[in-house]
């Protein structure tokens, strides 16, 4: 497995940070990618229907804006994928090591109580 990345370690460390980035990134996914296909697809349309009339009246500089708010939303979504990972494997960490534990405690010997060594008595 390769090493994490400074983010992941920065992330990892600061695990309200990450629910918070988690939330925020999700939320802004979310209005990002609303509508985009069918505005997307009302926009080729227009283009392949109008031609340079369409050009004319701003459907190509749309197009363009259209595609950076895809990319936008893909990056948004990329964070909270980041933040999920860091989460699970921060909670599943914290979980294999509370079983490990608890299969010590119970693997553990129980040690033997002896009864005092007498003392010689003079």
């Amino acid at each position: 497995m390769s090493r994490p990345s400074r983010l992941y370690r920065f992330l990892a460390a600061r695990w309200w940070l990450t629910l918070i980035l988690l939330g925020a990134s999700f939320v802004l996914f979310g209005v990002m990618s609303l509508n985009l296909v069918t505005m997307l697809a009302a926009n080729i349309a227009f283009l392949r229907e109008h031609g340079l009339v369409a050009v004319q009246e701003g459907a190509l500089r749309q197009l363009a804006e259209l595609l950076v708010s895809g990319y936008a939303a893909a990056l948004f979504y990329l964070v909270f994928k980041l933040c999920e990972r860091v989460l699970v494997d921060a909670l599943s960490t914290a979980r294999a090591e509370r079983a490990r534990a608890a299969s010590r405690r119970r693997a553990a010997p129980a040690t033997p109580k002896t009864a005092p060594k007498a003392t010689p008595e003079s």
